[in-house]
């Protein structure tokens, strides 16, 4: 029994000293950081850990290859490449690992305040994600291909050991973290004090869908994008204004400028559904029936015939 007790004791210390420490200042918080050395240096999973568990403190997963199921709570949650998955200290959770194995980046954190002087009400952001992390006993995030990079970052920097190393990786941490409270921000905070002005929110949606209607392969995530927000907050806004889903606005909108084409000028069908952003003239036809209820080349006649 001593010597299995020995034997274990020897790879317990192994295994702490593979992490490193860090202290990472993002102004009103301090984020003390233990990153596992060794998952940078190496591609094996290991099982023998794979257990139901929970930590002290908050530890976010980055899987950079692969699909899996993480089981937390009562909840099942299905993860694949580039997702994010945060747990709270506490929350209990298991990871399924299927055969083909997942691949995943580990970081345990957790916060405080630089000072007790500080009002973090100053600070909305920080109180918007304060808020976030302690209401919830896990986030999850896909999509977040971004974050890889930086990961990609400190695995370099650990493989190569040179001079200076760790405080380098030490600023790949705070611009990681900048990043990811942004992620936090666009996704869960439903008041961010970036969000667009309420009463701007439908102008910005008219305006990015009058300008780039045109555009064959636009999707939502590249309207997100430039305008700054989630897809799932786009979701929202767009069905607060216009009840309609991304794919309706947009189509919507192309039918609309077609009408227009169709009425006021003698451009062919292909040229009308090349112009307003359609795949096809069969989808630019299929839409424009079901939208109107009527042909494109029925309307044009129909329009003409009306014409003062």
């Amino acid at each position: 029994m001593m010597k299995d007790f020995n034997r274990y004791g020897n790879k317990f210390e192994a295994m702490v000293d593979n992490y490193l420490k860090f202290d990472v200042t993002i102004y009103p918080l301090v984020l003390k950081i233990y990153l596992n050395a060794q998952q940078f240096t190496t591609d094996q999973v290991d099982m023998s850990t794979n257990v139901r568990h929970n930590h002290s403190s908050f530890e976010l997963q980055y899987f950079w290859e692969g699909d899996d199921v993480i089981e937390t709570g009562n909840s099942v949650i299905p993860v694949s490449q580039h997702s994010l998955f945060l747990i709270s200290p506490g929350e209990y959770h298991y990871q399924s690992m299927n055969e083909k194995m997942t691949r995943k980046y580990c970081i345990r954190f957790d916060y405080m305040i630089i000072d007790d002087s500080v009002n973090i009400l100053q600070v909305p952001w920080c109180t918007e994600v304060i808020k976030v992390l302690s209401e919830s006993p896990y986030l999850f995030i896909e999509n977040c291909t971004c974050l890889c990079e930086y990961f990609n970052r400190m695995r370099e920097e650990i493989t190569r050991k040179e001079l200076l190393y760790t405080e380098r990786i030490k600023n790949i941490l705070s611009d990681f973290f900048i990043e990811m409270f942004r992620f936090i921000n666009s996704e869960f905070c439903e008041h961010s004090p970036y969000e667009q002005n309420a009463e701007r929110e439908d102008l910005v949606l008219d305006l990015f869908f009058e300008e780039t209607y045109w555009i064959h392969s636009l999707t939502a995530e590249d309207m997100a994008k430039h305008i700054c927000i989630s897809v799932r907050h786009l979701n929202r806004l767009l069905k607060k204004h216009f009840n309609l889903t991304y794919r309706q606005k947009l189509t919507t909108t192309r039918i609309e400028v077609a009408k227009g084409l169709l009425k006021d000028t003698e451009r062919s069908m292909e040229e009308i559904a090349d112009k307003t952003g359609f795949s096809s003239v069969e989808y630019f036809y299929k839409c424009f029936k079901q939208s109107i209820g009527v042909p494109p080349g029925e309307y044009r006649k129909l329009s003409k015939t009306h014409k003062p």
